[in-house]
This record gives C-alpha cells, structure tokens and sequence, in this order.
C-alpha cells in the first residue's frame, strides 16, 4: 500500500484526526484520537472509508430467463465505512508480545515489492536482511540479553526469540521469503515475467493466504482417508521420520501430493475422488482465486 498523500492533520479540542487520501485505491483512511486530558490518551479509533464505483446495469427480468435493458448504465459511488478501536502498549514488551506474524509478513512482502519494482531484486533482498537484524537487535536490547564490558558483549546473542512466542515464525518467514522467486535472480532461473505474476498475486491476498504461498503447509496421511498428522516442518527430515505414507504440500498456487518410497503398493494411486485427501484438495480449488496446479509424485511400487 502506498500512500500517495497526506491532506491534513489538525487538532480540534478533544479529538486529535489525522484523514489519508489513497486515491488510486479509492480509499481514505481515516485516524481518530480522543483526548481526555493533556496528556492522556484513550483508547484509539481507527476509521476506514472504503469509495467505490460500480457500474449498475438498468434492466428488468423477462419471462423465459431474458433479460430486458432500460437503457444507459449508470455508475453508482458506495461508501463503506470501518470503525475499530485498538488497545494501546504501555512498553515495546507488551509490542512484542501483540505481533501477528501474518500481518508483518504482509507489510514485508508489499515493501519488498516496492523497493523491487523501484531499486530492483537486490534492493529488496537487502531491505528484507536489514530488517531482520534491526528487529533482532532491539529484541535483545529490549529484554537485555547482551551485557557489555567495555564494549564487547559478554553473553550470547538470541537470534531464536525465546523470550517471545510471537516472534518466532519470523526468521523462518523471512528465510522462506528470500528463496521465493519473487526475490530471486533471472540468473536462478526465475523468468521476469513469473516474478511480475507473483508480484500480482501477492498483492491482492490477503495476510493469511500470503503466508501460506511463503511458507507452504505439509501434512501428512496414513491413507488417502486419514489424515496423519496436520502440520510438519518444510525438511528432509520430517519426509523421512514422520513414518506416513503420504504428504501433501498446499503452497497456494501449488498442490502436491507425495506418495514416499516406502508406500504400501497396496495404497491407491492416485488418490480416488471420494476420499478425505481428495475432497481437502478439491475445497481448496473452489475456494481460492488463483489457478491451483496438482502435482502427483512417488507412485508406490
């Protein structure tokens, strides 16, 4: 999202409102603080104002399933309006601890986006490393974890996030993200016009489905009607320890069901149409607007 403009910002007795025109997305976004007292704040509202433009056909339904035009469409301007109210933090503690890591991905991958379409792939890959170690050092500067004497630290610094749950997911996200062709060279075989795809597509989804084209799930079955185990980690040696017979990788725009070589022969290949593996991936198709490409692999001997 890019913001083109900001028109004002003013402050009027007890409400503090800042309004941002985001006209290429017909949208105005709209920030509302109230203030009690000097100095003290409560709790923020956020207000979103959606402008839409339709284009409204005049008709009438006719007899026989026909369809009867009035005459000139007409265009027809909507107005949506969101209000929500958010807590704030009191520390960068209490920050830490409210990250959605969905939502961080999302911004990471439109910023990225940005700076490759205006600095180019490397650009965006530096930005996405820069972030990271950024992020990493005021964790441990904000839980101390790094004590210095005379300027060399003495203890070990955390790049796993122990101390915070919700920022955990990120380095993996953040790997994951760099090994996606979207930040990949032409000379690693990724052509410009798939990059320009997915630079599209990921644009348009929406935090939860942007995570999982990133970062695909792998799940696991004994038979193409019982599902195994519901989420493994994205290694070799998860495929060779699990001990299932069956994988299934949903990476959005791709669909792969894997049978491994140690498969009963006696497991049906591919699996049927009736089946739980089957339906799961057929609900997945109807569901999502992209195209989804299967791919079948490791027929059991």
């Amino acid at each position: 999202m890019v913001i083109s403009s900001l028109i004002h910002s003013m402050r009027m007795s007890s409400i503090l409102s800042v309004v941002i025109h985001l006209p290429h997305m017909h949208m105005t976004l709209s920030l509302r603080i109230r203030l009690v007292s000097p100095g003290t704040l409560m709790l923020p509202l956020y207000r979103l104002h959606f402008n839409i433009v339709l284009l409204c056909l005049r008709m009438r339904p006719q007899m026989a399933g026909q369809i009867l035009l009035l005459g000139p469409n007409l265009l027809s301007r909507r107005l949506r309006i969101r209000t929500l109210q958010y807590g704030t933090a009191a520390n960068i503690n209490e920050l830490y601890d409210g990250v959605d890591s969905e939502s961080i991905l999302s911004i990471l991958v439109h910023k990225v986006i940005l700076a490759s379409l205006e600095q180019g792939v490397r650009e965006g890959r530096m930005l996405l490393h820069d972030w990271l170690v950024i992020l990493t050092a005021q964790y441990n500067d904000a839980y101390k974890l790094v004590q210095y004497d005379n300027g060399t630290s003495v203890s070990r610094v955390d790049v796993a996030f122990l101390q915070c749950p919700q920022l955990q997911p990120l380095p993996r996200l953040v790997f994951a993200l760099l090994r996606n062709p979207l930040l990949r060279f032409h000379e690693d075989g990724v052509h410009p016009d798939y990059r320009i795809y997915l630079q599209c597509l990921f644009s348009a989804l929406e935090p939860t489905s942007l995570n999982q084209a990133i970062y695909p799930v792998l799940t696991s079955y004994a038979t193409p009607d019982k599902q195994a185990y519901p989420r493994h980690s994205l290694s070799r040696a998860a495929l060779i320890t699990s001990g299932s017979p069956i994988f299934f990788l949903d990476a959005f725009t791709n669909l792969i069901v894997y049978y491994s070589s140690t498969a009963d022969p006696s497991l049906p290949f591919p699996p049927p149409h009736d089946c739980l593996l089957r339906s799961m991936i057929n609900r997945l198709k109807q569901e999502r607007i992209s195209h989804q490409n299967l791919h079948l692999s490791g027929r059991p001997r």
